[in-house]
């Protein structure tokens, strides 16, 4: 499995254990008909049919054995095999299975409900056809889905899986996630000189841009290879739409170049992607001291959710101030139930349209419900002009495989309606009205239980991982009043306050550069961002005509 933090060295761990005991399995499966050789091994083949059509769906189905422990994989690669022994597959599925009484979940995205079977497993093969019903359809209304980040692993300095290893799993493996764009994403480009422990795509395997999978392909997905930049404390970053990889693709403690100096620079990389026409996003959920100052510079237009958890603080504090930053997902590494965004194309589907939905901020970042909400008839990221306070009405449709808390209505940060979901809880339609007095951003989200966030501990513990899949918040609707600016001035004060003393300090006394040339740029890069933020506190404190 690949893993990107120290943090997630358990999961990595896990996945580990997981290959040895498959191992183990399969000797103590040999050894058994050795000692008894007129049985023939059980196996089952698992398939998966959309409700409806009957057509064969691209799914990942779970095997749950006798003793309530989740059957372990075959020799397929472990690509093929992720967290938790969850079998993705294209048509079909067949894996190694003790005699008894069998369990078996299957899954694909989050617009069809989870379908179950019990399964009697004699000697020889067994089959199960397992029929999924949809519980939404977003496509239908426009909505695409794809992960924000997320990397499949090769590296050509050590190959794991061959090249067409990868390329046939990218034909398909994205189906059955229940993905519609497929953006991964490469770490430390100009692999030539990293050490083979380096994970990631390599640009010599597939270059910045389009990725065409070959011809006959039954799915229409599309594909961008991005590219995450890792410079930490400035942070991980994630650049799309590339016309080519900005190198050398990492910085600082996260360098794999002799020095580890701090240089690119966040600002200096983003930039670059910015002006190639590329989108920038920052991961995990804002993390590192420069995600504040790229957004004042005009480079970083959204913050990925679910690459760690789902926390809105320092992204409602930027919106609060009065920047416009969107929200997208992405689970960081392959796991099938991962946060993915939505964006709301108008027209026909094409990568352009999409980018041009993401763009304007027409998203909703997810770790299950799918939620479809409009402010006075508006999409997420689009505004609203009132002419006087009043009332603007809201209406929100939040559907989930998995049961969910409520949805929240959020306004300048603060919860002011909460409607409980009833019966299964898992959905809930809601059409209100709210007060709006000045101008405002008003974003809706759903939430677990009260107080939960999405952690990546609780990824393998089967008893809490239904909670993992609860979140889901909308880019907001920005709604002005009269002539008032969006923001405030004590939001921009806090922000002025972070530049100060976690980049501009750290820039100062802790960050190492080849050259004081570099040092005084990223001087220059605090120096503009703060001046913006001045700008928009003279503008707020101007008197109302």
């Amino acid at each position: 499995m690949v893993r990107h933090s120290a943090s997630m060295w358990p999961l990595s761990t896990v996945a580990l254990c997981l290959i040895c005991l498959s191992g183990c399995g399969q000797l103590r499966a040999a050894e058994e008909v050795r000692s008894n050789p007129g049985r023939r091994p059980a196996s089952l083949t698992i398939r998966c049919l959309d409700a409806d059509t009957g057509a064969t769906l691209p799914a990942w189905a779970i095997v749950v054995g006798p003793d309530g422990k989740r059957v372990e994989s075959n020799d397929d690669p472990e690509l093929f095999v992720v967290s938790n022994n969850s079998f993705l597959f294209e048509k079909s599925y067949t894996l190694p299975v003790p005699d008894g009484r069998l369990a078996v979940a299957a899954e694909r995205g989050f617009d069809y409900a989870i379908g179950r079977k019990t399964v009697d497993i004699g000697h020889g093969a067994n089959q199960v056809t397992i029929p999924l019903k949809r519980i939404a359809d977003p496509r239908a209304h426009g909505w695409y889905c794809a992960p924000a980040h997320i990397h499949m692993q090769v590296s050509k300095s050590n190959p794991k899986y061959s090249h067409e290893t990868i390329v046939d799993m990218m034909s398909w493996w994205p189906a059955a996630g229940g993905y519609d764009i497929l953006i991964n994403h490469a770490m430390g480009v100009g692999e030539e000189s990293l050490p083979s422990t380096v994970w990631g795509w390599n640009a010599d395997y597939f270059p910045a841009g389009r990725w065409h999978p070959p011809h006959g392909i039954p799915y229409d997905t599309l594909y961008d290879m991005g590219e995450e930049f890792r410079a930490n404390p400035e942070g991980h970053v994630l650049f799309w739409n590339l016309q080519s990889y900005v190198e050398p693709g990492s910085a600082g403690s996260e360098s794999y170049l002799p020095g580890r100096y701090n240089v690119p620079l966040v600002a200096d990389a983003g930039q670059e992607c910015v002006d190639q026409g590329g989108y920038f996003a920052f991961a995990h959920t804002g993390g590192g001291n420069s995600l504040e100052v790229s957004v004042c510079l005009g480079q970083c237009s959204a913050i990925n959710m679910g690459d760690l958890a789902f926390v809105y603080d320092r992204w409602y504090r930027l919106l609060n101030a009065g920047f416009r930053v969107s929200v997208v997902a992405g689970p960081d590494f392959i796991f099938t139930n991962g946060a993915r965004f939505y964006a709301k194309v108008r027209g026909e589907f094409s990568w352009k349209s999409w980018m041009n939905a993401v763009r304007r901020g027409r998203t909703f970042a997810t770790s299950g419900p799918l939620l479809f909400a409009t402010v006075h008839g508006l999409d997420p990221g689009e505004e609203l002009r009132l002419d006087e306070p009043g009332d603007v009405q809201v209406r929100v449709e939040a559907v989930s495989k998995h049961t969910f808390e409520a949805i929240q209505i959020v306004v300048n940060g603060e919860i002011i309606r909460t409607v409980a979901t009833e019966g299964d809880r898992r959905s809930v339609n809601v059409d209100t009205t709210i007060p709006i007095g000045q101008s405002s951003w008003i974003g809706v989200r759903t939430i677990g239980h009260p107080g939960e966030e999405m952690v990546w501990e609780d990824v393998d513990d089967p008893a809490v991982r239904p909670r993992f899949m609860r979140q889901s918040h909308t880019t907001p609707v920005y709604c002005l009043v009269g002539d008032r600016a969006l923001g405030s001035v004590g939001a921009l004060n806090e922000i002025a306050h972070w530049n100060e003393v976690f980049f501009r300090d750290w820039v100062e006394k802790t960050a190492r550069f080849p050259d004081e040339s570099d040092r005084r740029r990223a001087l220059e890069h605090f120096s503009r961002a703060q001046k913006v933020i001045e700008g928009m506190i003279e503008k707020r404190q101007r008197p109302q005509p």
